[in-house]
């Protein structure tokens, strides 16, 4: 190979690999562009993410914090259990059976409790049912309309208010199931024993009952509900005044042209109660115990009220209940 022709191979290697490093070198910045291109797009995504959940956790925040204040609110208002019932609206435009339906909404507390029958209390197979501060009380008489208003819509009458003293005989409704309600105060009420001396301290804070049975702190907005047959005793009352009945009539009924108005002008103190029955059914009597040995089963065909008197037909009520 002569001289110049070695230098000519020389000359056509060199130009290939200058144009192979020429070649890598475009690829090299085509490459580095398409990866910066491709980076810059990551970043746009991940700043668009991060505003996103910025957004979510304040939104999250913004539910903790209105989750807590409820939780506040409604654990200043009501002090024990979970189950609570909040205040019922006031809107003029909701029939009471519209604002039963909004309150029911949030599941009322319900407590029941079954009492058997003794030697002179029939008392009842259903249970006595307790709805813990159901009501929210502002005022009593405020409270007397709104309990006024659930009792009509659900086909039970208003029958009473009365103020109770220290303590009362045991007794019970053979004839009738009963509703009643806490409008002020608070008290000790004993269900399911009668007493057995007449001696009114003695069946109350001594052995002058027959054992058993249970005892319930009523506070204002506490709703009862009492099968016929439940014996009751209402005591330890507080503000401590003297035992009265409060609207006009016998106690049977409320002898006023209109009841509700009459319900809203009582004065109200010491600790009261409101009491209903269902339409139509029995009158209620006043037994002390052993008026019905020997046929309590009459006591516990007392017809099943076709509505709970604060729950209507909700399940929660007697309604799912009572059989």
């Amino acid at each position: 190979m002569s001289l110049w022709s070695g230098l000519f191979q020389a000359l056509i290697l060199l130009s290939g690999t200058f144009a192979g490093a020429a070649y890598l070198a475009h690829l090299k910045n085509s490459l580095i562009l398409r990866i910066e291109a491709r980076l810059e797009r990551i970043e746009t995504n991940l700043t668009a993410m991060h505003s996103e959940i910025k957004g979510l956790n304040e939104q999250t925040s913004k539910c903790t914090a209105e989750c807590e204040e409820a939780t506040l609110r409604v654990g200043r208002k009501h002090q024990k259990n979970t189950y609570i019932i909040v205040k019922t609206t006031h809107r003029q435009d909701l029939s009471p059976n519209e604002k039963i339906k909004l309150v029911l909404d949030i599941m009322v507390e319900v407590k029941q409790y079954q009492l058997p029958p003794t030697a002179l209390i029939p008392n009842s197979p259903q249970p006595l049912l307790h709805y813990p501060g159901f009501l929210s009380v502002e005022s009593g008489n405020d409270a007397a309309t709104k309990i006024y208003d659930l009792f009509s819509s659900n086909g039970w009458k208003t029958q009473w208010i009365f103020r109770y003293g220290q303590t009362q005989t045991s007794h019970y409704h053979s004839m009738a199931h009963e509703c009643m309600v806490v409008l002020t105060g608070t008290a000790t009420i004993r269900f399911g024993v009668a007493d057995t001396d007449p001696d009114l301290e003695k069946s109350t804070f001594g052995s002058g009952r027959e054992e058993g049975g249970i005892e319930v702190e009523a506070r204002a907005g506490d709703v009862f509900v009492l099968p016929a047959g439940t014996a009751h005793k209402t005591f330890n009352t507080n503000p401590l005044t003297e035992f009265k009945l409060l609207t006009p009539g016998d106690g049977h009924s409320v002898a006023a042209e209109d009841v509700r108005n009459a319900l809203a002008n009582i004065e109200l103190s010491g600790f009261t109660m409101i009491g209903a029955y269902p339409k139509g059914g029995g009158e209620w009597d006043f037994a002390k115990g052993g008026e019905n040995a020997g046929g309590y089963e009459q006591v516990w065909s007392v017809p099943k009220p076709e509505r709970d008197p604060v729950l209507g037909e909700s399940e929660e009520g007697l309604c799912g209940r009572w059989t």
